[in-house]
């Protein structure tokens, strides 16, 4: 999860709804997944560069939150930003040489984008309400991004230069965690309410960029949050907390079948797809241990019979 975790790093109350649908399938599963950090540290809201070289993520071990890249097998790591407040939430330009990311180096999170090289971060937002959950298009030529305008959060997106902002929701409820489908059609997001602190109701849904042809995706009563289309746009993985915990599913938008690939007591969140459509990287507080990057397989590596999960 990007803007708030539920139950770990505190959360914002605001009032959102939902909407209707399918019921759910899960499996048991064998964890096979991959641990790619090891820093003692927060790693959170990690993302793959198109040609899956690279990873970019946000962590806190110099005492704030800035963001590093790394190698996709763990090597070469760096530091690409470094300030005393926090930047957060990065994400690749398709041609993997920029970096778009939220801070409130300026006294109020606005967008900023960054070389992959480093440099001096150019800000592209000036708003009095927040900006952020930054998300580069496929083409490159946009940026979409979530932004509290008139005391609600709204999906909007703009120009890669920050120019010709436009707002593609119009609810009075709150919007968050955007996503680009492949070819730049649609976005993803997620919709809903907080009851309190730990818990609430938030929905995926999908929108064209005229902000019309809205359609929801889960509908399953819990709190759903960050979904990311895979590479094909065949499918949308998320994190979801049922049962008191987050684990991170998927589901076909052609059939409306969810798979759960991640059962594990400690809470897995903020999945992205690789752009091989093969595993989703993703961040886990495992065995009592701060927040770390995981993989796992697409199609979870479980080896069980998936069994119908009445609880959605």
């Amino acid at each position: 999860m990007k803007w708030i975790a539920l139950g770990v790093v505190g959360a914002t109350a605001m009032g959102l709804i939902g909407c209707d649908k399918q019921e759910s399938t899960a499996n048991e599963l064998e964890d096979k997944t991959e641990q790619h950090t090891d820093s003692k540290a927060f790693n959170w809201e990690p993302g793959f560069s198109r040609d899956q070289k690279m990873i970019v993520y946000a962590s806190d071990r110099s005492g704030n939150w800035d963001i590093y890249i790394r190698d996709a097998n763990g090597e070469n790591e760096r530091q690409l930003t470094s300030d005393s407040h926090e930047d957060r939430e990065p994400a690749f330009s398709p041609d993997g040489q920029t970096v778009v990311f939220a801070s409130n180096r300026d006294g109020n999170f606005e967008i900023y984008t960054v070389p992959v090289n480093g440099g001096d971060p150019a800000r592209l937002t000036d708003s009095v309400g927040e900006d952020r959950e930054p998300v580069f298009s496929p083409d490159g030529t946009k940026i979409a991004w979530a932004a509290s305008r008139d005391l609600y959060r709204n999906i909007f997106y703009m120009d890669a230069n920050g120019k010709n902002e436009k707002q593609i929701t119009g609810t009075e409820k709150g919007c968050f965690t955007p996503a680009w489908n492949e070819d730049g059609t649609r976005i993803t997001y997620v919709e809903g309410a907080f009851v309190d602190e730990e818990s609430g109701q938030f929905e995926v849904f999908t929108i064209n960029l005229a902000g019309t042809d809205v359609e929801q995706i889960t509908d399953n009563k819990a709190v759903n949050w960050d979904p990311v289309f895979s590479a094909d746009g065949s499918q949308i993985a998320f994190a979801s907390k049922r049962a008191d915990n987050w684990d991170i599913y998927k589901i076909d938008l052609k059939t409306k079948t969810e798979t759960r690939l991640t059962d594990d007591t400690g809470p897995d969140q903020a999945p992205t797809f690789a752009p091989d459509n093969l595993s989703i990287l993703f961040v886990a507080a495992r065995e009592g241990e701060s927040w770390q990057l995981y993989e796992v397989d697409v199609a979870g590596g479980s080896k069980a019979v998936p069994h119908f999960d009445k609880k959605g």
